[in-house]
Protein backbone atom coordinates (compact mmCIF):
# COMPACT_ATOMS: atom_id res chain seq x y z
CA UNK A 1 0.00 0.00 0.00
CA UNK A 2 1.37 3.43 -0.96
CA UNK A 3 2.09 6.12 1.58
CA UNK A 4 0.15 9.38 1.58
CA UNK A 5 2.16 11.83 -0.51
CA UNK A 6 2.98 15.41 0.43
CA UNK A 7 1.64 18.19 -1.79
CA UNK A 8 1.85 21.98 -1.99
CA UNK A 9 -0.97 23.14 0.31
CA UNK A 10 -2.11 26.57 1.42
CA UNK A 11 -2.46 25.94 5.17
CA UNK A 12 -4.81 28.91 5.54
CA UNK A 13 -7.35 27.11 3.34
CA UNK A 14 -7.87 23.77 5.07
CA UNK A 15 -11.56 22.89 5.61
CA UNK A 16 -13.58 19.84 6.65
CA UNK A 17 -17.05 18.44 6.01
CA UNK A 18 -19.05 15.31 6.57
CA UNK A 19 -22.33 13.48 6.22
CA UNK A 20 -24.22 12.12 9.24
CA UNK A 21 -21.59 10.54 11.56
CA UNK A 22 -19.03 12.33 9.41
CA UNK A 23 -20.86 15.61 10.00
CA UNK A 24 -20.71 15.23 13.78
CA UNK A 25 -17.02 14.38 13.44
CA UNK A 26 -16.46 17.38 11.16
CA UNK A 27 -17.78 19.80 13.78
CA UNK A 28 -15.76 18.01 16.42
CA UNK A 29 -12.61 18.51 14.33
CA UNK A 30 -13.43 22.15 13.67
CA UNK A 31 -13.84 22.93 17.37
CA UNK A 32 -10.88 20.87 18.58
CA UNK A 33 -8.61 22.12 15.80
CA UNK A 34 -9.91 25.58 15.00
CA UNK A 35 -6.27 26.61 14.56
CA UNK A 36 -6.14 24.26 11.54
CA UNK A 37 -9.58 24.30 9.91
CA UNK A 38 -10.92 27.58 8.55
CA UNK A 39 -14.37 26.22 7.81
CA UNK A 40 -16.77 23.30 8.12
CA UNK A 41 -19.67 21.79 6.19
CA UNK A 42 -22.24 19.62 7.96
CA UNK A 43 -24.87 17.47 6.26
CA UNK A 44 -27.29 15.96 8.80
CA UNK A 45 -25.17 16.56 11.88
CA UNK A 46 -25.41 18.12 15.30
CA UNK A 47 -23.24 20.22 17.60
CA UNK A 48 -20.01 19.49 19.45
CA UNK A 49 -20.51 17.28 22.55
CA UNK A 50 -24.21 16.66 21.80
CA UNK A 51 -23.81 12.91 22.48
CA UNK A 52 -22.62 13.64 26.03
CA UNK A 53 -19.99 10.96 25.50
CA UNK A 54 -22.27 7.93 25.17
CA UNK A 55 -24.05 5.88 22.52
CA UNK A 56 -27.34 6.49 24.33
CA UNK A 57 -26.74 10.23 24.20
CA UNK A 58 -25.89 10.00 20.50
CA UNK A 59 -29.11 8.13 19.68
CA UNK A 60 -31.26 10.41 21.81
CA UNK A 61 -30.28 14.07 22.18
CA UNK A 62 -27.57 13.82 19.51
CA UNK A 63 -29.87 12.63 16.72
CA UNK A 64 -33.37 13.41 18.00
CA UNK A 65 -32.87 16.65 19.89
CA UNK A 66 -35.38 17.52 22.59
CA UNK A 67 -34.90 19.06 26.05
CA UNK A 68 -31.70 17.07 26.65
CA UNK A 69 -30.00 19.02 23.85
CA UNK A 70 -29.02 22.11 25.83
CA UNK A 71 -26.79 24.19 23.56
CA UNK A 72 -25.87 26.67 26.31
CA UNK A 73 -24.58 23.77 28.39
CA UNK A 74 -22.61 22.36 25.44
CA UNK A 75 -21.01 25.76 24.87
CA UNK A 76 -20.10 25.94 28.56
CA UNK A 77 -18.47 22.50 28.36
CA UNK A 78 -16.52 23.63 25.30
CA UNK A 79 -15.29 26.64 27.27
CA UNK A 80 -14.09 24.30 30.00
CA UNK A 81 -12.22 22.08 27.53
CA UNK A 82 -10.60 25.23 26.16
CA UNK A 83 -9.35 26.25 29.62
CA UNK A 84 -7.60 22.90 30.20
CA UNK A 85 -6.00 22.94 26.75
CA UNK A 86 -8.06 20.02 25.44
CA UNK A 87 -9.24 21.97 22.39
CA UNK A 88 -7.92 25.00 20.53
CA UNK A 89 -8.71 28.61 21.44
CA UNK A 90 -12.39 29.14 20.65
CA UNK A 91 -11.60 32.67 19.46
CA UNK A 92 -10.28 31.03 16.31
CA UNK A 93 -13.90 30.27 15.37
CA UNK A 94 -14.89 33.92 14.96
CA UNK A 95 -13.96 34.00 11.27
CA UNK A 96 -14.78 30.36 10.47
CA UNK A 97 -17.06 29.66 7.51
CA UNK A 98 -19.89 27.27 8.43
CA UNK A 99 -22.35 25.54 6.07
CA UNK A 100 -25.13 23.40 7.58
CA UNK A 101 -27.63 21.25 5.66
CA UNK A 102 -30.60 19.10 6.62
CA UNK A 103 -33.08 17.54 4.21
CA UNK A 104 -36.69 18.28 5.13
CA UNK A 105 -37.58 14.56 4.93
CA UNK A 106 -34.70 13.33 7.09
CA UNK A 107 -36.10 11.00 9.77
CA UNK A 108 -32.67 9.83 11.01
CA UNK A 109 -31.31 13.15 12.25
CA UNK A 110 -34.20 15.39 13.21
CA UNK A 111 -34.28 19.17 12.97
CA UNK A 112 -33.44 19.79 16.63
CA UNK A 113 -29.78 18.74 16.35
CA UNK A 114 -29.15 20.74 13.17
CA UNK A 115 -30.87 23.77 14.69
CA UNK A 116 -28.65 23.20 17.72
CA UNK A 117 -25.55 23.07 15.55
CA UNK A 118 -26.41 26.45 14.02
CA UNK A 119 -27.09 27.91 17.47
CA UNK A 120 -23.78 26.56 18.79
CA UNK A 121 -21.84 27.94 15.83
CA UNK A 122 -23.43 31.38 16.12
CA UNK A 123 -22.25 31.60 19.74
CA UNK A 124 -18.64 31.61 18.52
CA UNK A 125 -18.74 32.59 14.83
CA UNK A 126 -19.78 35.78 13.07
CA UNK A 127 -23.44 35.23 12.18
CA UNK A 128 -22.98 36.15 8.54
CA UNK A 129 -20.46 33.32 8.20
CA UNK A 130 -23.03 30.64 9.10
CA UNK A 131 -25.34 29.43 6.34
CA UNK A 132 -28.20 27.03 7.08
CA UNK A 133 -29.91 25.20 4.21
CA UNK A 134 -33.05 23.42 5.42
CA UNK A 135 -35.50 23.72 2.55
CA UNK A 136 -34.45 20.87 0.23
CA UNK A 137 -36.89 17.92 0.16
CA UNK A 138 -34.67 14.89 0.67
CA UNK A 139 -34.13 12.14 3.22
CA UNK A 140 -30.97 11.13 5.09
CA UNK A 141 -28.46 11.13 2.24
CA UNK A 142 -25.59 12.91 0.48
CA UNK A 143 -27.53 15.27 -1.84
CA UNK A 144 -26.28 15.54 -5.42
CA UNK A 145 -27.71 16.58 -8.76
CA UNK A 146 -25.99 13.88 -10.77
CA UNK A 147 -25.58 10.51 -9.00
CA UNK A 148 -26.98 7.54 -10.92
CA UNK A 149 -27.99 4.89 -8.38
CA UNK A 150 -28.94 2.47 -11.19
CA UNK A 151 -25.29 1.51 -11.48
CA UNK A 152 -25.45 -0.06 -8.01
CA UNK A 153 -26.52 -3.47 -6.91
CA UNK A 154 -29.90 -3.28 -5.15
CA UNK A 155 -28.17 -4.73 -2.10
CA UNK A 156 -25.73 -1.82 -1.83
CA UNK A 157 -27.41 1.23 -0.31
CA UNK A 158 -25.08 4.16 -0.93
CA UNK A 159 -26.82 6.99 0.95
CA UNK A 160 -25.92 9.19 -2.02
CA UNK A 161 -28.89 10.48 -4.01
CA UNK A 162 -29.75 12.64 -6.98
CA UNK A 163 -32.19 15.12 -5.43
CA UNK A 164 -31.45 17.97 -7.82
CA UNK A 165 -29.20 19.74 -5.31
CA UNK A 166 -25.40 19.84 -5.48
CA UNK A 167 -24.49 19.90 -1.79
CA UNK A 168 -20.73 19.54 -2.30
CA UNK A 169 -20.64 22.49 -4.70
CA UNK A 170 -22.81 24.78 -2.60
CA UNK A 171 -20.78 23.92 0.48
CA UNK A 172 -17.38 24.50 -1.13
CA UNK A 173 -18.53 27.84 -2.54
CA UNK A 174 -19.48 28.98 0.94
CA UNK A 175 -16.27 27.71 2.50
CA UNK A 176 -13.92 29.14 -0.14
CA UNK A 177 -15.82 31.93 -1.87
CA UNK A 178 -16.51 32.15 -5.63
CA UNK A 179 -15.31 29.08 -7.54
CA UNK A 180 -14.83 28.16 -11.17
CA UNK A 181 -17.49 25.84 -12.61
CA UNK A 182 -16.95 22.16 -11.89
CA UNK A 183 -15.36 19.97 -14.49
CA UNK A 184 -14.57 16.31 -15.16
CA UNK A 185 -11.96 15.02 -12.67
CA UNK A 186 -8.73 14.29 -14.51
CA UNK A 187 -6.42 14.12 -11.52
CA UNK A 188 -5.51 11.11 -9.38
CA UNK A 189 -7.66 9.30 -6.83
CA UNK A 190 -5.12 7.38 -4.78
CA UNK A 191 -5.29 4.84 -1.98
CA UNK A 192 -2.90 5.12 0.96
CA UNK A 193 -2.20 3.25 4.17
CA UNK A 194 -3.85 4.66 7.31
CA UNK A 195 -1.60 2.47 9.47
CA UNK A 196 1.00 5.23 9.51
CA UNK A 197 -1.39 7.52 11.33
CA UNK A 198 -3.01 5.04 13.72
CA UNK A 199 -1.39 1.68 14.47
CA UNK A 200 -3.79 -1.24 13.99
CA UNK A 201 -6.54 1.17 12.83
CA UNK A 202 -9.30 -1.43 12.62
CA UNK A 203 -9.07 -1.83 16.41
CA UNK A 204 -10.04 1.83 16.67
CA UNK A 205 -12.80 2.03 14.09
CA UNK A 206 -10.68 3.15 11.13
CA UNK A 207 -9.83 1.26 7.96
CA UNK A 208 -6.45 0.09 6.74
CA UNK A 209 -6.89 2.21 3.61
CA UNK A 210 -7.68 5.89 3.03
CA UNK A 211 -8.38 7.78 -0.20
CA UNK A 212 -7.21 11.13 -1.51
CA UNK A 213 -8.00 13.04 -4.69
CA UNK A 214 -5.14 15.10 -6.17
CA UNK A 215 -6.42 17.50 -8.85
CA UNK A 216 -4.30 18.06 -11.92
CA UNK A 217 -2.93 21.27 -10.38
CA UNK A 218 -1.58 19.34 -7.39
CA UNK A 219 0.09 16.77 -9.63
CA UNK A 220 1.86 19.66 -11.36
CA UNK A 221 3.13 21.05 -8.05
CA UNK A 222 0.76 24.02 -7.86
CA UNK A 223 -0.24 25.26 -4.41
CA UNK A 224 -3.72 23.96 -3.59
CA UNK A 225 -6.42 24.19 -0.96
CA UNK A 226 -7.19 21.10 1.15
CA UNK A 227 -10.62 19.75 2.07
CA UNK A 228 -11.23 16.77 4.36
CA UNK A 229 -14.45 14.91 3.44
CA UNK A 230 -15.82 12.42 5.97
CA UNK A 231 -18.26 9.76 4.80
CA UNK A 232 -21.27 8.67 6.86
CA UNK A 233 -22.17 5.31 8.38
CA UNK A 234 -22.30 2.41 5.90
CA UNK A 235 -20.23 4.41 3.36
CA UNK A 236 -16.68 3.31 4.12
CA UNK A 237 -14.27 2.03 1.51
CA UNK A 238 -14.64 -1.40 3.13
CA UNK A 239 -18.33 -1.49 2.14
CA UNK A 240 -18.63 0.74 -0.94
CA UNK A 241 -15.10 0.90 -2.33
CA UNK A 242 -14.44 4.29 -3.97
CA UNK A 243 -18.12 5.13 -4.35
CA UNK A 244 -18.31 7.99 -1.85
CA UNK A 245 -15.04 9.48 -3.09
CA UNK A 246 -16.11 9.34 -6.73
CA UNK A 247 -19.83 10.19 -6.53
CA UNK A 248 -20.40 12.52 -3.55
CA UNK A 249 -19.66 15.47 -5.85
CA UNK A 250 -16.45 16.89 -4.41
CA UNK A 251 -13.90 15.92 -7.06
CA UNK A 252 -15.52 17.83 -9.93
CA UNK A 253 -15.20 21.08 -7.96
CA UNK A 254 -11.78 20.11 -6.68
CA UNK A 255 -10.44 19.60 -10.19
CA UNK A 256 -11.65 23.00 -11.37
CA UNK A 257 -10.51 24.91 -8.28
CA UNK A 258 -7.21 23.34 -7.19
CA UNK A 259 -8.55 21.57 -4.09
CA UNK A 260 -7.04 18.36 -2.75
CA UNK A 261 -9.77 16.21 -1.16
CA UNK A 262 -8.77 13.83 1.63
CA UNK A 263 -11.17 10.96 2.31
CA UNK A 264 -10.22 9.28 5.62
CA UNK A 265 -11.97 5.97 6.13
CA UNK A 266 -13.79 4.52 9.11
CA UNK A 267 -14.31 0.76 9.50
CA UNK A 268 -17.16 -1.44 10.80
CA UNK A 269 -15.85 -3.29 13.83
CA UNK A 270 -17.52 -5.75 16.18
CA UNK A 271 -15.26 -7.08 18.90
CA UNK A 272 -15.32 -7.51 22.69
CA UNK A 273 -13.61 -4.10 22.86
CA UNK A 274 -15.43 -2.07 20.20
CA UNK A 275 -18.98 -2.23 18.85
CA UNK A 276 -19.13 -0.20 15.66
CA UNK A 277 -21.06 -2.32 13.12
CA UNK A 278 -21.93 0.54 10.75
CA UNK A 279 -18.49 2.12 10.55
CA UNK A 280 -19.30 5.31 12.44
CA UNK A 281 -16.80 7.97 13.39
CA UNK A 282 -16.18 8.43 17.10
CA UNK A 283 -18.39 11.37 18.05
CA UNK A 284 -19.85 9.65 21.13
CA UNK A 285 -16.90 8.24 23.07
CA UNK A 286 -16.80 4.70 21.71
CA UNK A 287 -13.00 4.62 22.13
CA UNK A 288 -12.41 6.76 25.23
CA UNK A 289 -13.53 9.99 26.85
CA UNK A 290 -10.85 12.00 25.04
CA UNK A 291 -12.70 11.38 21.76
CA UNK A 292 -13.69 15.04 21.33
CA UNK A 293 -10.33 16.52 22.28
CA UNK A 294 -7.08 17.02 20.46
CA UNK A 295 -5.96 13.67 21.89
CA UNK A 296 -8.85 11.68 20.44
CA UNK A 297 -7.33 8.76 18.54
CA UNK A 298 -9.30 9.21 15.33
CA UNK A 299 -8.89 12.98 15.40
CA UNK A 300 -5.12 12.69 15.84
CA UNK A 301 -4.98 10.24 12.93
CA UNK A 302 -6.84 12.61 10.62
CA UNK A 303 -4.64 15.53 11.68
CA UNK A 304 -1.61 13.37 10.96
CA UNK A 305 -2.88 12.97 7.41
CA UNK A 306 -3.34 16.74 7.13
CA UNK A 307 0.20 17.23 8.43
CA UNK A 308 1.54 14.79 5.83
CA UNK A 309 -0.23 16.51 2.95
CA UNK A 310 0.93 19.96 4.02
CA UNK A 311 4.45 18.79 4.87
CA UNK A 312 4.37 20.50 8.25
CA UNK A 313 2.76 20.22 11.66
CA UNK A 314 -0.20 22.51 11.23
CA UNK A 315 -1.50 22.19 14.80
CA UNK A 316 0.18 22.80 18.13
CA UNK A 317 -0.55 19.43 19.75
CA UNK A 318 2.88 19.37 21.32
CA UNK A 319 1.86 22.07 23.80
CA UNK A 320 -1.16 20.17 25.14
CA UNK A 321 -1.54 19.21 28.76
CA UNK A 322 -2.51 15.66 29.68
CA UNK A 323 -6.25 15.94 29.07
CA UNK A 324 -6.71 12.22 29.64
CA UNK A 325 -6.41 12.90 33.36
CA UNK A 326 -9.85 12.14 34.81
CA UNK A 327 -9.61 15.20 37.06
CA UNK A 328 -9.57 17.35 33.92
CA UNK A 329 -12.34 15.51 32.11
CA UNK A 330 -14.78 14.86 34.96
CA UNK A 331 -16.28 18.38 35.09
CA UNK A 332 -17.54 18.27 31.51
CA UNK A 333 -18.69 14.67 31.80
CA UNK A 334 -20.98 15.53 34.70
Amino acid sequence: MDKLSKAAVDVSKVTVSGLSAGAYMAHQLLVAYSDVFSGMGSIAGGPFLCSNGSLYGALSAGMRGGPELDVARLASKARYLETVGAIADLENLVDARIWVFRGTEDQTVLQGPTDGLVEFCERFTAKGNVRYVNNVPCAHTMPTDSFDAKALSPYRESYISNVGFDAAGQMLKHLYGPLRSRTTPQGLLARFSQNEFLRHPTLYGMGETGLVYYPTAALRGKRCKLHVALHGCEQSEYKLGELFATHAGYNEWAEANDIIVLYPQAYPTMSPFLFNPKGSWDWFGMLDQAYCTRQGRQQCAILGMVDRLTGKQVSSNGALRDVLDASHLSPWLA
